[in-house]
């Protein structure tokens, strides 16, 4: 059954000015995902992956706060740097959660979270589903 669902949009263009923020930077993405988009060649692809993975993480709480809401239960807290965007052998990006919000979900018996990232042109959009059992 799905408890959450989440979607989120970003424009490339006005997210390029948020990358100029150190801060910004350390605070959101880990080094594994800092390594990956800083290794595309090009500044437009690497601008396009910290993009997806931004959109990601907010479809990421979008969708936990769905379940929390269905769940009827207190959220799992921590930032977006609690939530790893990277890239499979395989080809698509996966979700990797930190130790609390895995075991947050485990508790509450939710299943791995499923990720789609898409971009088009100035555009980087993801949606995240959640899904369990009440």
């Amino acid at each position: 059954m799905t408890l959450g669902l989440g979607l989120d949009i970003v424009h490339v263009p006005d997210f390029e000015v948020r990358l100029r923020d150190e801060f910004f930077i350390n605070a959101t993405f880990t080094a594994r995902e800092r390594a990956y988009c800083d290794s595309q060649p090009g500044s437009l692809r690497k601008t396009h992956a910290y993009a997806g993975r931004y959109a990601a993480k907010e479809a990421m709480v979008k969708a936990l706060d769905q379940a929390r809401s269905v769940l009827q239960v207190a959220a799992p807290g921590g930032g977006l740097d609690l939530i790893e965007v990277l890239p499979t052998t395989a080809g698509p990006p996966q979700l990797v959660l930190a130790e609390q919000v895995s075991k947050w979900m485990q508790l509450h018996r939710l299943r791995p979270p499923m990720l789609t990232i898409s971009h088009d042109g100035p555009v980087a959009a993801a949606v995240v589903l959640i899904a369990g059992s009440l």
